[in-house]
C-alpha cells in the first residue's frame, strides 16, 4: 500500500481530487483508529439531543 501511495501517478490523483495522501503504518493506524473511536464516542450522544 505504501509504495503505492508513493507512486507519481497515485500523488497526482489524489491532488487532483483535492485530497492529501496520509500514509499510516498498522501501528499507527491501530493509534489513530483508537483515537477516533473514542472521539465518535463522545460525539455520539450529542447528535441525539
Amino acid at each position: 500500500m505504501k509504495k503505492v501511495m508513493e507512486s507519481a501517478e497515485h500523488i497526482k490523483r489524489v491532488a487532483d481530487m483535492g485530497l492529501t495522501i496520509r500514509y499510516l503504518d498498522p501501528e499507527q493506524y491501530s493509534i489513530f483508529w483508537d483515537e477516533y473511536a473514542e472521539t465518535v464516542k463522545r460525539l455520539l450522544p450529542l447528535s441525539k439531543e
